[in-house]
């Protein structure tokens, strides 16, 4: 395809997201389409996940009891839960106070995501690593973020280049810190919370 058909095709405001680049913009797409379903699958699990920990919390009508703007009263429980989206499953885990129970990230090594994170933060000049639940809210941070990203169909192979610092544009602070995903590792960083789920479940998403 030559630059003018693109740029009749996909605008001029997207395609200088990409420099103007217009197989960096195929490329994009392509990674896009590659992880969607992995963006899928875990989004589903953690709606499963929230539903089973909110039914042994509250009872089996928790959703229409705590969260009846988020649903139809026409429909059955089971469908009013495949409505909420990311946002609303993230939003009920952290005002449930349930990081800590939907996820055991304990061991996640955040330098696999990008070289200049770390796992601990220093207060009062002590230092400190990450709890379970710093980790949890990091990687629903940054999952939130990439697939928002993914399927409004944004450049998520942006970094930034600062004074030869090369750093990425999918991140999220906690306690002062800064955590990254760098576009290379986005299928380790997916890959590792499917694992999180079971190793059944990570062999399930990646057969072909």
């Amino acid at each position: 395809m030559d630059f003018s058909r693109a740029m009749e095709l996909f605008s001029k405001d997207r395609l200088a997201s990409y420099e103007f680049d217009i197989k960096q913009h195929r490329k994009n797409l392509n990674l896009i389409g590659s992880i969607a379903h992995k963006l899928g699958f875990i989004e589903i699990v953690l709606r499963n996940q929230l539903d089973r920990l909110m039914c042994l919390k509250v009872g089996d009508d928790w959703i229409s009891k705590d969260y009846s703007q988020m649903v139809d009263s026409k429909l059955s429980h089971s469908q009013n839960i495949s409505r909420l989206s990311l946002g609303n499953i993230i939003f009920i885990i952290h005002k449930q106070k349930l990081l800590s129970k939907i996820m055991n990230l304990k061991d996640m090594d955040f330098v696999k995501y990008d070289k200049y994170n770390r796992n601990f933060y220093r207060k009062n000049g002590i230092k400190h690593k990450f709890s379970n639940k710093d980790k949890v809210k990091i990687s629903l941070d940054l999952l939130k973020t990439l697939r928002n990203r993914s399927f409004h169909w944004e450049n998520i192979l942006k970094i930034r280049s600062n004074n030869g610092h090369i750093s990425p544009r999918i991140t999220t602070e906690i306690h002062n810190v800064w955590i990254g995903l760098h576009p290379d590792n986005i299928n380790i960083f997916l890959d590792d919370l499917l694992g999180e789920f079971g190793s059944d479940l990570l062999k399930y998403v990646n057969e072909r």
